[in-house]
């Protein structure tokens, strides 16, 4: 109509090609596209496989870890509960409140200090 008399090619200048070898040429680049992005994605899923599995044996290491301090706690309850008992027998057999044993021990504590503090000032 408008003087645009060229012959209906495809390979010629300036012309389009036909829309079915666009689409062809389109749905190529979005296959190589989909490809790479699984391969991309298949490597991230192996780096989780691998770090999910190190994540594995830091729990089970960390877990045999507190089963053994739980064993120790286990066992120094123990032993400060028998300590605790001898130290009740003993208080007993002298007569002495715990209260008056409690007081004792502090004001020890308070004339070790004051000892220090005034040794370490001079």
């Amino acid at each position: 109509m408008y003087g645009n008399n060229k012959p209906k090619g495809y390979r010629g200048m300036g012309e389009t090609p036909p829309p079915s070898a666009i689409g062809d040429a389109n749905r190529s680049i979005i296959e190589r596209q989909n490809d790479a992005r699984i391969d991309e994605l298949s490597s991230h899923v192996s780096a989780l496989k691998a770090l999910t599995a190190d994540i594995q044996g830091e729990v089970q290491s960390q877990n045999g870890i507190l089963d053994g301090m739980g064993d120790v706690f286990g066992t120094a309850q123990g032993a400060l509960a028998a300590t605790t008992g001898k130290i009740s027998e003993m208080l007993a057999a002298t007569g002495m409140q715990t209260k008056q044993v409690v007081v004792y021990i502090v004001c020890a504590v308070l004339f070790l200090s004051w000892l220090v503090s005034r040794g370490g000032g001079e």
